[in-house]
């Protein structure tokens, strides 16, 4: 086996044993609204694939 193919089958058994974490269960309740979207605003959540998040939809003034 050459080390390009060692090296590339080693990146894989990495990227696989991280998606072997344990998914989380996010609740979010949003505090902060904003009625533009722009990539000024700050993200809401940080989620990694696999996460649930459990939350409650509302408009841009923080109402139904």
């Amino acid at each position: 086996m050459t080390m390009k193919m060692t090296s590339w089958l080693i990146a894989i058994g990495l990227a696989a044993g991280c998606t072997n974490a344990a998914a989380e269960t996010h609740r979010f309740t949003p505090t902060q609204f904003y009625n533009t979207w722009s990539a000024a605003h700050p993200p809401a959540l940080r989620i990694k694939a696999g996460d649930r998040v459990v939350t409650k939809t509302i408009d841009a003034g923080g109402v139904d």
